[in-house]
């Protein structure tokens, strides 16, 4: 989620270190695992504010599913719109490793 967040946020015009970035690229000097980290310290500390995870996930900063597109219940879907760090909770339970929602927990909450 996370990943993400930071993949959209470096895409952006809002992204102040993309110079930096393709710089240390350039050099060669590091391997690409050091440049992800790089750009996900560098996005949690400027786009984030350097607000703690836990305060992200509770406001649902990093949430991105469509809860719409999602089979729910109605009190489900409106539960986890008015609750964003439920639905974080939610999309975190349903990732798969290409990032999608996994089948499992879709059909397990729609019994909700």
């Amino acid at each position: 989620m996370i990943e993400n967040k930071c993949t959209q946020w470096y895409e952006s015009e809002r992204c102040t270190v993309k110079n930096l970035i393709e710089y240390i690229e350039k050099t060669g000097q590091m391997r690409d695992a050091q440049i992800e980290a790089i750009k996900v310290y560098l996005f949690l500390k400027i786009a984030c504010e350097c607000k703690p995870l836990t305060q992200l996930f509770r406001q649902g900063f990093f949430n991105s599913i469509d809860l719409n597109e999602i089979e729910l219940s109605k009190s489900t879907r409106e539960y986890l719109f008015q609750n964003p760090a439920t639905a974080a909770l939610f999309e975190y339970a349903c990732l798969t490793k290409d990032n999608r929602c996994s089948s499992f927990a879709t059909k397990n909450i729609k019994i909700i």
